[in-house]
């Protein structure tokens, strides 16, 4: 099983390893030189496409199955490579302003923005008494950034934090793999 767990995992290592001239150049020379220089893009794409799926498989479930089954968090390879498992967090929100209300309560209603829309061709520097003074219309928008919500609810459920309620967001979790050169 370690085997198969380190093979899997210099795998994913090399589908996923960003691009590095000095280690990938000649490797780019030599794909090239195999499959011709008038190669249909799509083709091409298709077999990254592919890779691709093949990575994330790798580390969203091979990877992850295996560490659990095995009961360990990380591991460290002979070839120096560290797996480590990674949760992540999923949340759609339902009713946003029902949320904003809650992140009031539990600490993350600074994250929230207030933003002003004008109607085409009205002065966009005015802000807001100076658009109620002057009869301007105008839209006002309460809302947070998806990443900022999605980091505030993994802070905030990893730090003992209760169940968002479901009426407000939809919060799903998935675990992967992460593979770092130690």
């Amino acid at each position: 099983m370690k085997e198969d767990l380190e093979n899997l995992a210099i795998q994913a290592h090399l589908l996923g390893r960003d691009f590095d001239e000095i280690v990938d150049r000649p490797n780019v020379d030599y794909l090239i030189g195999l499959l011709g220089s008038r190669y249909p893009i799509c083709i091409l794409e298709e077999a990254a496409k592919h890779y691709r799926e093949e990575l994330r498989d790798i580390q969203n479930k091979q990877l992850p199955d295996m560490l659990m089954e095995l009961g360990l968090g990380k591991v460290v390879t002979d070839q120096g490579l560290e797996i480590s498992l990674k949760t992540e967090y999923n949340v759609s929100l339902l009713d946003p302003e029902q949320m904003s209300d809650w992140m009031d309560q539990n600490g993350g209603g600074h994250l929230w923005k207030e933003s002003l829309k004008f109607d085409k061709g009205q002065d966009i520097t005015a802000v807001r008494t100076a658009a109620d003074h002057e009869g301007l219309s105008y839209e006002v928008k309460d809302e947070i950034h998806p990443q900022t919500l999605k980091k505030f609810v993994k802070e905030y459920l990893e730090g003992g934090g209760d169940l968002i309620p479901e009426s407000i967001a939809r919060v799903g979790t998935f675990t992967h793999a992460s593979i770092k050169r130690k």
